[in-house]
């Protein structure tokens, strides 16, 4: 338990290149897709909470990214278990220069919004991730 709530770390004794309270993103997908089972679904609320919406203006924390990492599956994957949406807004956002879109449909360079470049990408990105009836009927 932290001053801003439950993470989940994998680590016991401190590390160099950790963030407040000993946090690493690199498992935070793990830790989701593990815990999304859980009964008390507090624990990795407060989780996905601390590292998605307790940085600078509420965003990610600045070291989220530190790691590559599958956030985005294990989150939407957590929703469809429980339906909690509260998990899943903010998820696809950007500004428009970072997502090389310049002025776009979201509407400015300064401001933060919902993307759908951003949304299409992650969606095509996971699409072939998924195992096809087929995949799954060839390997057994």
């Amino acid at each position: 338990m932290t001053p801003e709530g439950f993470i989940v770390t994998e680590f016991l004794e401190p590390v160099n290149h950790a963030g407040d309270y000993n946090s690493l993103s690199r498992a935070f997908g793990h830790h989701v897709a593990e815990d999304r089972w859980l009964h008390d679904p507090q624990f990795i609320d407060q989780d996905v909470h601390f590292w998605m919406k307790s940085g600078e203006n509420g965003g990610p924390r600045k070291n989220f990214h530190q790691f590559s990492d599958w956030a985005a599956t294990a989150v939407y994957d957590r929703w469809q278990v429980d339906a909690n949406r509260e998990t899943e807004s903010g998820l696809f956002w950007q500004r428009d220069v970072p997502d090389g879109m310049e002025e776009s449909i979201s509407g400015g360079r300064r401001v933060r919004n919902i993307r759908p470049a951003s949304t299409a990408t992650c969606t095509a990105t996971r699409k072939p991730l998924r195992p096809s009836p087929a995949w799954r009927a060839a390997s057994r």
